[in-house]
């Protein structure tokens, strides 16, 4: 439908037959209510429903990789065990574990994702942070306040998966 303005819009029709006395149709009457906000209710609420089965979908896979990892890393260390650990061979293998592992962290990141929740914040040590605290201390200062910085014991925030 459109509005007077000449907006379109969506609209539900809702229409009653009127009749006479003697049961004769005599008149239709048409009411039109606007139904572009429950429109887009809908709308958002399908696309809710996509984002869940994706998630759904993504924690599936998630939980699949890890089930191949855990046997990747399995056959590793298996094959660590028939070989001397400074052979050329058991330095591939720690660094294939090592890639595994990683490929891990990225598995609980897709199911951090498909159970809504949000990255873990965790705290990682800086060496960098800690070789430069001292100096930051002395020259950082509040002189309203009369605070220093606080020192933060060389730790980081960063944002990791679960």
């Amino acid at each position: 439908m459109v509005k007077k303005g000449g907006e379109s819009f969506s609209a539900r029709l809702y229409s009653i037959a009127v009749k006479d006395s003697k049961g004769a149709f005599t008149q239709c009457r048409i009411a039109a209510a606007d139904i572009t906000e429950s429109k887009q209710a809908e709308k958002t609420l399908r696309q809710a429903a996509k984002l869940e089965s994706l998630g759904i979908l993504a924690g599936g896979i998630a939980h699949d990789f890890n089930n191949l990892l855990t046997g990747i890393l399995g056959n590793i260390s298996l094959a660590r065990m028939e070989i001397d650990s400074g052979n050329d061979i058991s330095t591939i293998l720690e660094d294939t574990k090592r890639e595994v592992y990683r490929a891990r962290s990225l598995t609980q990141q897709l199911l951090t994702f498909s159970s809504g929740g949000l990255p873990l914040k965790k705290m990682h040590p800086s060496p960098n942070l800690l070789q430069t605290m001292p100096a930051l201390h002395s020259v950082v200062r509040n002189p309203v306040a009369g605070l220093f910085w606080p020192p933060i014991s060389g730790m980081l925030r960063s944002m990791r998966g679960r």
